[in-house]
């Protein structure tokens, strides 16, 4: 396609060829008229194309000037309507702020901060990064610049907490510095906050880990002090005891063994709940010691049925001592003195809460699936114990008995330390009862098949390793 200035030369061209032609007559006169015709012709038509090409130009100019308008104007309404904060800088002042950036800062219109220099919007302790990125912006026209946090000073003099998160282009032929405000003063204190009860949070549990050490450490004191204590008492208990052995071995007058016994009796009372004291204590303290041997089973039940008949003959209770086969035994491994104590505390129980009825105690083999167990009972037909009572049966000084017509005595730490016992051989203590319809305990051992001494703990690894 032709310029514009290429036709102008055709046309000054043709009008000298016209013009020197008729001043030297170079044209025969023949042609002389039809020449001159043709290129007036030309030159008319040139003259007339060009004020039209010239118009169309123009017109072109001014659409397009239309189109910018129009676009600068639709990109202001939409600077205006924005949600954040939108400022325009130009040669380090203000041109342009939307309303939520004049809301933001406390102004009441944009005449207020146009003209003013930008730093002047800005806390002096973020100015020198704000001037380096505008510095920055400027240098690289196009390109966006990384966000940063603020602080803007608003009209009444208090601190706003912003991003800004600003881009540079040309704006009616100035570089120009457009960047967005983002409000985060909300934010930024709610995570002030967070920080602040994290830090609380933090030393509340350091004192609650101290007030735990704290107790832990008078809790084994206070133990050590108990078990001292029960030893103490123990000693001159024992000679009271002794005494009135003695006492009642020489010829007494039948009050005078009445008294005798009841002595006894109180004695033997006082002195299990001193045991139960000092093993409670050594159990807390963590000095309960385990011996394990080679023990007969039947031996073991034997004596306590021999024991608990003895002084319950009186009573409305059948008691009934249940092994699989009179000439069968087992020989366990374990501590047979705490597997003693442990069944006598739950015999103790048994005719503590049974006033008539049936009390049966003994064990049986059975199989779990995958090895055999041992498992002594004591069942009885008492006053049971309700589904709530349950959750907390084993619990140190827990009490689940009561009853409106009888007082039942006791410390309530019996069954605690007949679980702490049984775990501590490697066994395991159950429960299960109704109330009115009496409890069974089981405490069951692992053994194994052919009958040889078992050692529960080495047996309960070995099957937690197999697993």
């Amino acid at each position: 396609m032709l310029s514009k200035c290429t036709y102008k030369c055709y046309l000054v061209i043709l009008l000298l060829i016209l013009i020197i032609g008729n001043s030297f007559n170079l044209f025969n006169s023949s042609y002389s008229e039809i020449i001159s015709f043709s290129s007036l012709t030309v030159t008319i038509t040139l003259l007339i194309f060009l004020i039209f090409k010239d118009k169309n130009i123009e017109d072109i100019q001014i659409k397009k000037s239309h189109n910018v308008f129009d676009i600068e104007n639709n990109y202001m309404k939409l600077l205006d309507i924005s949600p954040v904060g939108v400022f325009l800088i130009q040669e380090g002042k203000i041109i342009y702020g939307n309303p939520k950036l004049i809301k933001l800062m406390s102004y009441d219109n944009l005449d207020e901060a146009t003209g003013k220099p930008a730093t002047e919007f800005i806390h002096p302790d973020f100015q020198k990064p704000a001037i380096n990125r505008i510095a920055y912006g400027l240098k690289h026209i196009g390109t966006e610049i990384e966000p940063l946090i603020e602080k803007f000073v608003k009209k009444d003099g208090t601190l706003l907490d912003v991003i800004v998160v600003s881009s540079s282009f040309m704006y009616k032929n100035k570089p120009t510095i457009q960047g967005y405000v983002f409000d985060i003063t909300e934010q930024l204190q709610m995570e002030k906050e967070l920080k602040e009860k994290n830090r609380r949070l933090v030393e509340q549990q350091k004192e609650l880990i101290d007030a735990k050490n704290k107790a832990l450490a008078a809790d084994k004191l206070k133990s050590a002090f108990l078990a001292n204590m029960s030893h103490e008492i123990r000693t001159p208990m024992n000679s009271i005891i002794g005494f009135s052995t003695l006492l009642a071995q020489n010829k007494q007058s039948e009050e005078e063994k009445l008294y005798s016994n009841m002595i006894n009796s109180s004695c033997n009372t006082l002195l299990r709940l001193i045991e139960d004291i000092i093993d409670i204590s050594k159990i807390e303290a963590g000095q309960m010691s385990i011996s394990k041997g080679e023990h007969s089973i039947n031996s073991i039940l034997n004596e306590l049925y021999y024991e608990y008949d003895t002084l319950n003959k009186n009573s409305d209770i059948t008691f009934e001592l249940s092994v699989p086969g009179k000439n069968d035994d087992i020989i366990l491994y374990t501590d047979g003195i705490r597997l003693k104590q442990v069944l006598s505390n739950l015999l103790s129980n048994a005719f503590k809460f049974t006033d008539k009825g049936k009390i049966e105690f003994g064990y049986k083999l059975i199989n779990t699936g995958k090895d055999e167990a041992i498992e002594f009972f004591v069942k009885d037909t008492g006053i049971g114990i309700s589904q709530n009572d349950l959750k907390v049966i084993f619990d140190r000084f827990i009490k689940v008995a009561k009853s409106e017509s009888k007082i039942y005595s006791g410390t309530g730490i019996g069954l605690a330390i007949a679980k702490n016992l049984v775990d501590m051989l490697g066994g395991s203590l159950d429960v299960i009862s109704k109330p009115g319809q009496g409890s069974s305990f089981f405490v069951r051992f692992p053994v194994s098949k052919d009958g040889s001494p078992v050692d529960p703990l080495k047996e309960a690894a070995k099957t937690k390793s197999e697993k």
